[in-house]
């Protein structure tokens, strides 16, 4: 074959290895929520690698007339092709964790012990055979040992993956299902395939790793869209915070002006109660002092109402960590442990469920939850929690058996100081609290009435996975 065409094979197979290389590491995958952005450098590091080697055995083929084989080419030749194999093995390594795959301990400790009979067979045969044929045998067992094996392998667990990728709500599975597809057909042309290198050996090469990446860009889109995604939603956040702030300081604001004058009432009242003590017993005095209770009553829910007022406009800033959620949710139930004595409460949760938040937050909001739901059992003591993986999503569901509420008031329920609790029993600030505390965390809230009471859905982003 044509020498210019041989050069072009290499030129474009090096090429498309940069490019999948480039496109993978300027991409902001440390942002990503998606499992896979972290293992991602590692088949970065691998196409680098052997693009690499693939443009310095082109330099080999073009001036083999000129350049005699010599120890040190062979030596960097052979070095070059480890170290892209062992991108690739570490890739595979780190790509085991993320599938379903119920075997996956066992797979890693076969990879370990090829890689250690193969460290050991050529440690062995180091000072048997001639230097030439030792390369040449080293690199053929690392193309079968690494390229194949564990190419091979990675491939299948990329497949696998693509499906819980779907699930999770990040797109179509097709984009990875086609990396695994375009990964398994290159490993199989640089392992499975005549070491020599025919002109049809270098064809097939180049042809697969422009399939790979053509897979590689229409699977990294999934990273474009949840970059724009995660850009609305801060916006969206951002947007929600300054609103929030902003109600803050005008009810703040309020409050303090009428705690002020509420305070100086409340002291008034205790001077009159304590000079109408000192007073001879008639009936006018038994009046003056039922007055000044109703009066000193009023005053004092006022001022709680006032407090509670501050509570919702003090603008706390999120802390945000992982938090574990099955691990919130018992500390919300345990600390409503006395008065859930009489209640059969079950619990379904999902113990790796993890959001990005701030754990005290989330833990006083759940008390709310759990707490109104008590309160509105008077009948039934019933109280069920879920909590599972709805696509990008950590759903709560709190469930009882209070008989639900009607459509009207299911529809005011998170407004600020609307309640059913009969007057002097609650502020109508608990849920409007934690709606807030919700909205902070940019997730959602939401009532609805189930065939025996209220059911409270919680919506949180996930946590990477």
């Amino acid at each position: 074959m044509d020498t210019l065409i041989i050069f072009k094979f290499y030129l474009l197979h090096g090429l498309a290895l940069f490019a999948i290389s480039f496109a993978i590491f300027f991409r902001k995958l440390h942002i990503s929520r998606i499992a896979i952005a972290e293992v991602l450098p590692y088949f970065a590091l691998f196409c680098l690698l052997r693009g690499a080697h693939e443009w310095f055995e082109l330099y080999t083929v073009m001036y083999v007339h000129q350049t005699a084989q010599t120890l040190t080419l062979e030596t960097i030749h052979t070095i070059e092709l480890g170290l892209s194999m062992a991108a690739l093995a570490m890739f595979c390594w780190k790509m085991l964790p993320l599938t379903q795959w119920p075997g996956v301990r066992f797979l890693r400790r076969g990879m370990l012990l090829l890689i250690c009979l193969f460290l050991i067979g050529a440690a062995y045969h180091f000072n048997t055979l001639d230097y030439f044929e030792y390369l040449h045998n080293v690199a053929l067992h690392m193309r079968w040992i690494f390229g194949l094996v564990c190419g091979l392998l990675a491939s299948f667990a990329l497949a696998d993956y693509a499906y819980s990728l779907s699930r999770q709500g990040y797109g179509k599975a097709l984009p990875f299902k086609l990396v695994g597809f375009a990964l398994m057909i290159y490993v199989i042309s640089i392992g499975g395939l005549s070491s020599e290198m025919t002109p049809s050996v270098i064809a097939i090469r180049m042809v697969c790793a422009v399939l790979l990446l053509a897979a590689t860009w229409f699977a990294l889109r999934v990273f474009d869209e949840e970059h724009d995604n995660l850009i609305e939603e801060a916006l969206q956040l951002s947007l929600q915070n300054q609103k929030l702030k902003e109600l803050g300081e005008l009810t703040s604001a309020i409050a303090h002006e009428i705690k002020t004058p509420l305070s100086s009432a409340l002291m008034s009242c205790d001077i009159l109660s304590h000079q109408v003590q000192h007073e001879p017993e008639s009936k006018e005095k038994q009046t003056t002092e039922r007055q000044l209770e109703r009066i000193r009553h009023g005053l004092s829910r006022a001022a709680q109402i006032s407090q509670e007022v501050l509570n919702y406009a003090h603008q706390n800033p999120l802390k945000r960590d992982t938090v574990v959620v099955a691990e919130v949710i018992k500390s919300a139930i345990s600390l409503n442990h006395f008065r859930l004595n009489d209640f059969t409460v079950e619990t379904h949760l999902a113990p790796e469920l993890r959001v990005d938040g701030d754990a005290g937050q989330l833990e006083q909001m759940l008390t709310n939850l759990i707490g109104n739901a008590i309160d509105a059992s008077h009948t039934t003591k019933y109280l069920a929690i879920f909590s599972y993986q709805r696509k990008k999503n950590a759903v709560i569901e709190i469930v009882d058996r209070a008989g639900g509420v009607t459509n009207q008031v299911l529809e005011k329920m998170t407004q600020p100081f609307f309640t059913t609790k009969a007057v002097g029993e609650g502020t109508g600030m608990g849920l409007a609290i934690c709606k807030k505390i919700v909205l902070q965390h940019g997730g959602e809230m939401k009532m609805k009435n189930n065939p025996h009471g209220l059911t409270v859905g919680v919506q949180l982003p996930r946590k990477r996975s």
